[in-house]
């Protein structure tokens, strides 16, 4: 599931949406991880604001990591990632991703996918048949 929240600038229930999110998930033993949303004002304002009319700077990088920490859900935020380079063209316009920006993102979400939510490789050697 992605989060669309553009056209909404208050925050609205993120916090119980991602919740219910989470808990329909388990459900039907789906695993979890949350993404703060990456935009060009994100990387531009060093991770204070997501949208230009957001009404709590910060709020949604709060909920979005205070809900992954209380559920015990990992959370990827980009912005470290894209704060490496900073000049580089990690965006078309405002809000869409480059090929490049997309290839960043996209390597952190394999990361943090391969050490928290994919089980680890037996370190013990298998049996001869």
């Amino acid at each position: 599931m992605q989060i669309v929240l553009a056209h909404r600038y208050d925050m609205g229930d993120l916090d119980g949406i991602l919740r219910q999110w989470v808990a329909a998930a388990r459900s039907r033993g789906v695993q979890v991880l949350l993404c703060v949303e990456a935009t060009n004002l994100y990387v531009e304002t060093a991770g204070a604001e997501i949208m230009r009319q957001e009404t709590d700077t910060g709020a949604t990088q709060g909920v979005i990591h205070r809900v992954g920490e209380d559920l015990g859900v990992p959370v990827f935020d980009p912005l470290p990632r894209l704060l490496e380079h900073p000049t580089d063209l990690y965006f078309f316009d405002t809000m869409h991703l480059s090929r490049h920006g997309h290839a960043v993102i996209g390597d952190g979400l394999a990361e943090l996918i391969a050490a928290e939510l994919l089980p680890s490789p037996s370190l013990s050697p298998s049996p001869a048949p």
